[in-house]
């Protein structure tokens, strides 16, 4: 999420919202929701979001699509 961040061009200080559409191991992991305090995310919520900045990444052999929106 902070690669993406800077990818997205937000700032450091950026408030941010997470979506996110996930599998496995690693949809529990996002729906806990632990990481939002470090990479400064408001809302963590499974889904998607119109006009997010969206990846598709791997997370452990497991395919993940995040956005993010600043909030």
């Amino acid at each position: 999420i902070q690669n993406m961040r800077k990818e997205a061009g937000f700032e450091v200080t950026d408030r941010i919202e997470v979506y996110f559409v996930a599998e496995g191991r690693v949809l529990e992991v996002l729906r806990q929701a632990k990481f939002a305090p470090q990479v400064l995310a408001n809302k963590v919520e499974e889904g998607t979001k119109e006009g997010g900045f969206t990846r598709e990444i791997s997370v452990n052999g497991e395919k993940v699509t995040l956005t993010l929106v600043k909030a």
